[in-house]
């Protein structure tokens, strides 16, 4: 348990720090296996400092160790005002009656144990945002007692995590697009580094977004604080040099794409493949009629959802692009654009309503798997939406445009031969590609054309994307990559939420090796 002290947290080997009725309930265990110890148990009641001293005084005298006034379980309950004082109160009195020289009574040994334990999750991105939703709920289902707290969206907060400020706040690409919004970015920086000064986590967990997220990693280390990375940054598709940051900051890499297990580990990077996050997910349960009730589409025509990505300044500049492809589409399909957690729906709505010679039937919509399982196609720009695409067996045309000076200085660093995440998984080019340049209105509704009828182009990418899909759910069974994720954490901070994994430190306990 040592591995939880360092400079800065109380407690450094001194005393077991319970703080719940489960905790409780694992320490009885302990009791019941013959291994016995001071035990504090800190509360929020107030109580007097007489009665506290005259407490504490009982359970340090105690020859064997063990509480004798107690509640059923070997533990009295102590419920101080202040619990560091308390505390430290504690282990001055069981110091005060150490045995003397020569005596062969033994005062059993503490160990230090905090059951409150705080985990920083820091996410920059939508499907960053949706990964960390579902790792806290696995988390919590391992502990309820966890906090969380760090930067998310609706979906953190709703799983469980104080956000201390919105992911939204983060979304923006390109190079020339990251330089003009640097003084914002340093500034929540900062502020999120001060709610770790204060907060004093166990654990930080940083989610994709790189260009944030490896200070935060560097933040956190240089605290000593161990920091797992969900969703390794592509380093293996450019700037490859920049490994040695996740070498450098970063504890344990946990992957979510085949071939990074060993791109990072040949690089001294301690990194498991735990799968894709959405590879796990059940297909949406909303048939394909109530869908169309609930957001007033037409069944009998074609739906082709429409999505142009997740950062405003992304959506800026491949939206118009896309909705002319739509406009030459023509009235016999119907559009859906789901709304990214990092947009505003108002912005996004306006965006479309301003486009120029915009003339067909779009509809906003909050979610994007359901959207492309009763799709016919899509049009979906480079990211993870090209995943969520795969994963709902929806065929589609990948697009992508930024802008001409990010274009010219990213594009030489790029070390791999596909822009698309399906294609880069498959090896081989699964769905046509249309960058920059190739993005056009007029390229788009060619390749779009070729998906819609059943045929040959059709069902070549179809067969391609259920390659991906098997692909992306690799070798690990049944078991969801959050949950995979989750149990390397909790193994990582030992936490103690069932009586098994309390057991496993005895030796510690008992002052065995």
């Amino acid at each position: 348990m040592e591995a939880y002290s360092r400079p800065g947290r109380m407690g450094a080997g001194g005393a077991y720090f319970v703080t719940s009725p489960q905790a409780a309930q694992d320490f009885a265990h302990l009791f019941e296996a013959r291994l016995t110890m001071p035990v504090l148990r800190i509360g929020g009641e107030k109580a007097s400092a007489d009665g506290l001293g005259r407490q504490l005084e009982r359970v340090a005298t105690n020859r064997t160790g063990v509480v004798v006034e107690d509640s059923g379980h070997g533990l009295m309950e102590v419920k101080p005002k202040e619990g560091s004082d308390a505390l430290m109160k504690f282990l001055c009195v069981c110091a005060l009656q150490a045995p003397s020289p020569g005596s062969d009574r033994e005062l059993p040994p503490l160990a230090v144990y905090n059951h409150s334990v705080r985990i920083l999750i820091s996410a920059g991105e939508a499907s960053g945002e949706m990964y960390g939703a579902q790792l806290i709920e696995a988390l919590h289902r391992l502990d309820p007692t966890l906090e969380l707290f760090g930067v998310g969206g609706d979906r953190m907060r709703a799983a469980g995590c104080d956000t201390v400020f919105d992911s939204k706040d983060l979304a923006v690409v390109g190079i020339t697009e990251i330089l003009s919004h640097l003084p914002k970015i340093w500034g929540l920086f900062r502020k999120l580094v001060a709610q770790a000064d204060r907060r004093q986590p166990d654990l930080a967990i940083v989610i994709d977004a790189p260009a944030f997220n490896w200070r935060v990693a560097r933040a956190l280390r240089e605290r000593g604080v161990p920091v797992v990375y969900y969703v390794c940054p592509q380093f293996w598709a450019w700037r490859q040099g920049r490994v040695q940051l996740l070498r450098k900051y970063v504890t344990k890499a946990l992957a979510i794409f085949p071939f990074e297990e060993q791109f990072f580990r040949e690089r001294g990077v301690d990194t498991t493949f735990v799968g894709h996050p959405l590879a796990g997910l059940p297909l949406p349960t909303i048939t394909r009629e109530e869908y169309a009730r609930q957001y007033q589409l037409d069944p009998a025509k074609l739906w082709i959802t429409l999505m142009p990505g997740s950062r405003r300044k992304e959506v800026a500049m491949n939206l118009p692009s896309i909705l002319a492809a739509a406009t030459q589409l023509g009235p016999g399909c119907e559009f859906l654009l789901p709304v990214a957690s990092t947009i505003d729906a108002q912005a996004l709505g306006l965006m479309t309503q301003t486009a120029p010679a915009v003339k067909i039937s779009l509809h906003l919509v909050p979610e994007s798997l359901p959207a492309l399982l009763h799709s016919r196609a899509g049009i979906v720009a480079s990211g993870t939406a090209t995943v969520e695409a795969a994963l709902m067996n929806t065929p589609f045309v990948m697009v992508y445009r930024v802008s001409p000076l990010t274009y010219r200085l990213g594009r030489s660093q790029v070390k791999v031969p596909y822009f698309a995440m399906v294609n880069l998984i498959a090896g081989a080019a699964v769905v046509p590609e249309l960058v920059q340049g190739d993005f056009t209105a007029e390229n788009v509704v060619r390749h779009v054309q070729r998906l819609l009828p059943d045929g040959p182009d059709r069902e070549t990418m179809l067969a391609g994307l259920a390659r991906v899909r098997a692909l992306l759910e690799g070798s690990r069974g049944s078991t969801p990559a959050p949950e995979r994720a989750a149990a390397i954490i909790s193994s990582m901070l030992k936490l103690p939420a069932r009586a098994e994994s309390v057991l496993g430190h005895r030796g510690l306990a008992s002052g065995r090796d």
